[in-house]
């Protein structure tokens, strides 16, 4: 199984979740991008408590994209960065 590539980014805002399944994040707040939308948002991680949830792909910007390496590919799960 090859390894996934995802992408790193960081909050250009504050934004208060109005819905259930959406993330708060505070500006420049890290946050790591598993998959989008059609219609803009994003499913991401928050990197300080672990959350996955839905934010706006409008209020990020990209930091880097890093590559997780499956634990068969390397005997542990290890994290290459780009």
């Amino acid at each position: 199984m090859p390894g996934r590539t995802f992408l790193r980014c960081e909050s250009k805002y504050d934004y208060n979740a109005v819905a259930e399944g959406e993330l708060s994040v505070n500006e420049d707040q890290l946050l790591m991008v598993f998959g989008s939308e059609e219609d803009g948002w994003l499913l991401v991680q928050d990197q300080v408590d672990g959350r996955l949830a839905m934010f706006p792909g409008n209020y990020v910007q990209s930091v880097s994209l890093f590559s997780l390496l499956t634990a068969s590919q390397r005997g542990f799960a290890q994290i290459a960065y780009g």
